[in-house]
């Protein structure tokens, strides 16, 4: 079973479903004015206007709320515009726009290229969407992290350091950096964004402070995101080298309705790096500050979708002196800090629509990517397939906007393509 092929919008066709289903029919685009850009709506409301007397000034209020069954506020416009003499609309709901107060928001250049602020204005993340960030562990004192953490597990036991907490020892802060891209806390005043504010993040670690991991280490780590509610898992982390028994637990994992996104590797090649190579996983290559495939990301049949992978900045252990724009934050690049880019927009997309789950979160979130049709260096020739994605981009660059408003119009059972 392979993911990745069917997380394409040509799959989903394949798999069956019509394309007539991802774009407004003819009838909605008639000369009737029906105003609908897929926005949320007051729930059993249409706005009905007469067309007379439009251009003169007038205190009778000319808009009727007229009342619909919940669920049918666009067909019921329909049928009210087609009328002669009449406006209709459903009712929609406007909000104020957001531009979080974080200090260093600004330098954050990741969260407008992939449409996170637009998609705030909407949807912030759940405080009951469980991120497990599988990696060296999370710095518990970070302030703009101690709030969204979970008590952290350990899959090591006792480490090569000799630590058997969950805290963050690597000398990168490496745990630290990914957990802060998908869900730092935002708009508290303090440091930098994150992906889906509200979002719980579950610390397990599975790399010692050296950053070098197992296999066994990776497996416990997985069965403990399974037992303990994870909805989305982050792999930032990989190497060469198919196993059974971790693909024995990624597929435990997709059963449970489990998400699993992992990094494509950052060595530039064709060879494939797992555990983002299995057929459980959502691949994550990365991209550059020009929309171009960064020079180092990985690349071959398994990559599903590319997300920002350079100069991004994000959370960094505190205790660390080698900080960049202030201590505690630093700049890092590689598909690592994709990876969690996308895992932070599938808590997004998974808390709007917690009925569809993780597993169809990550599927809209490639099928609705950015289609990138600059070439990778030193590559003249990249077209998409039939299926719409490459070898490069996968699908394309990620863009969480996109994502839920193909999840809004879009009623499709996960499947996987063989």
């Amino acid at each position: 079973m392979r993911i990745v092929l069917a997380l394409t919008v040509a799959g989903l066709i394949a798999a069956g479903l019509s394309p007539l289903l991802l774009m407004p029919t003819a009838h909605a685009q008639r000369a009737a004015e029906v105003r609908d850009t897929e926005g949320d709506v007051r729930p059993g409301q249409v706005l009905v206007e007469a067309r007379t007397g439009l251009g003169a000034a007038s205190s009778t209020p000319r808009v009727t709320i007229v009342q619909t069954a919940p669920g049918s506020e666009r067909a019921a416009a329909r049928d009210l515009a087609a009328r002669t003499g009449v406006r209709a609309a459903p009712n929609f709901l406007r909000r104020a726009q957001v531009s979080p107060s974080d200090p260093y928001y600004s330098q954050q250049w990741h969260l407008p290229r992939v449409g996170a602020p637009a998609l705030w204005d909407v949807q912030r993340g759940s405080s009951q969407t469980i991120i497990a960030v599988l990696d060296t562990g999370v710095d518990p004192s970070h302030p703009d992290l101690t709030s969204k953490l979970l008590p952290g597990l350990n899959a090591l036991g006792p480490d090569n350091c000799g630590n058997t907490g969950a805290t963050d020892d690597h000398a990168s802060g490496h745990g630290t950096h990914v957990a802060g891209i998908a869900a730092a806390a935002t708009d508290n005043g303090v440091g930098v964004a994150g992906i889906a504010w509200n979002a719980r993040i579950l610390p397990i670690k599975v790399l010692p402070c050296d950053g070098v991991g197992d296999d066994s280490q990776i497996i416990r780590g997985i069965d403990l995101a399974i037992a303990n509610g994870a909805h989305i898992i982050n792999l930032s982390l990989g190497g060469p080298g198919s196993s059974v028994l971790l693909e024995a637990a990624m597929q435990r994992a997709v059963q449970a309705g489990i998400l699993v996104v992992a990094a494509a590797g950052n060595q530039g090649t064709t060879i494939p790096y797992y555990p983002a190579a299995s057929a459980f996983a959502l691949a994550v290559g990365s991209t550059d500050t020009n929309d171009r495939l960064a020079v180092f990301s990985n690349r071959g049949p398994h990559i599903a979708v590319t997300a920002p992978g350079v100069s991004i900045l994000s959370t960094y252990r505190t205790d660390l002196t080698n900080w960049d724009v202030a201590p505690g934050y630093q700049y890092k690049n590689g598909t690592s800090v994709s990876t969690p880019i996308v895992t932070g927009a599938a808590a997004l997309i998974a808390s709007h629509y917690p009925t569809h789950g993780a597993l169809r979160a990550g599927a809209f979130l490639a099928a609705s990517a950015d289609r990138i049709v600059t070439c990778p260096v030193g590559v003249n020739f990249c077209p998409y397939d039939a299926y719409g994605r490459n070898d490069y981009y996968g699908n394309g660059r990620m863009n969480v906007q996109k994502a839920l408003g193909f999840a809004r119009i879009t009623a499709i059972p996960f499947v996987a393509r063989n």
